[in-house]
């Protein structure tokens, strides 16, 4: 009976130590694949927060999902030091103040000049260190108009709707000859057409300077676009919020290659 009894309880000592085990190593095995992957720390630019907070959890699927990166999100503030980050992201949002861009207020509105005023800062100091931005939907209209660009106000037929927007490359004279260079939005693509989410009223008029159109929507208005020699991107579309609410792989696919820019503008 003695014997009978240390075994039981040797039995439960070994069930016990086995289960434990069992459950200590998948979670050393995720932080030890997780601590090889490549780091990529983002700033996102202040904003509504329901805008910021889409990023966020775009930014933090993309971690959970990729097997290279292990990317780091932060929301911008006074402390934040842009030598630490690799990239900004410009949330959407509200419309912005059209004086901005030279004109009185002919249709826009949820206008937040505080917004507008941070947003702008933290462009230009990325602008000036030449790190990579990325803008969404507002985003991109804040870099248009950044760069001397306007803004059609008010507008059909694109607020809350899916469409189809074909990518473009474009043309830049280089040693006084035309060179036509692929785009980000082209190559993520393989040049084909890409039914993405709309959320927006407003769009690119005029481009501001050396800004250049890479996807255009069936009726004409543009749909993202690039600096010609800054690392600066953005689409008038909602990738972020194709990939956390639809799980739309054509939103990872261009969010997934800016982190990949900014790890390797990092590690030029």
């Amino acid at each position: 009976m003695k014997q009978r009894s240390i075994s039981k309880r040797y039995l439960v000592f070994l069930f016990l130590a086995v289960f434990t085990l069992a459950a200590f190593f998948p979670k050393n095995t995720e932080a030890a694949a997780k601590s090889s992957k490549k780091i990529v720390r983002l700033l996102v630019a202040p904003g509504e927060s329901s805008s910021v907070n889409n990023v966020k959890s775009a930014i933090a699927k993309i971690t959970r999902t990729s097997k290279v990166y292990d990317v780091r999100c932060t929301v911008a503030s006074k402390n934040c030091d842009i030598r630490k980050y690799d990239g900004l992201i410009l949330p959407g949002g509200g419309d912005i103040h059209p004086s901005r861009y030279g004109q009185k207020n002919q249709g826009s509105f949820n206008i937040n000049t505080t917004y507008d005023a941070v947003q702008f800062a933290w462009l230009k100091k990325f602008v000036q260190a030449k790190k990579p931005v990325f803008g969404l939907c507002r985003g991109l209209q804040i870099i248009n108009v950044y760069f001397g660009g306007t803004l059609y106000q008010d507008m059909k037929n694109h607020r809350g709707v899916w469409h189809t927007v074909t990518p473009k490359n474009y043309s830049v004279v280089q040693s006084s000859k035309k060179v036509t260079k692929k785009s980000l939005m082209y190559k993520a693509y393989n040049g084909k057409k890409v039914r993405t989410l709309s959320l927006h009223h407003q769009a690119v008029r005029k481009l501001g300077k050396n800004l250049k159109a890479t996807m255009v929507s069936a009726d004409g208005r543009i749909e993202a676009i690039e600096h010609t020699s800054l690392p600066i991107y953005a689409t008038q579309w909602h990738p972020e919020n194709m990939y956390i609410y639809y799980n739309d792989l054509n939103g990872r696919i261009i969010l997934g290659h800016f982190v990949s820019i900014c790890y390797h503008y990092r590690n030029k």
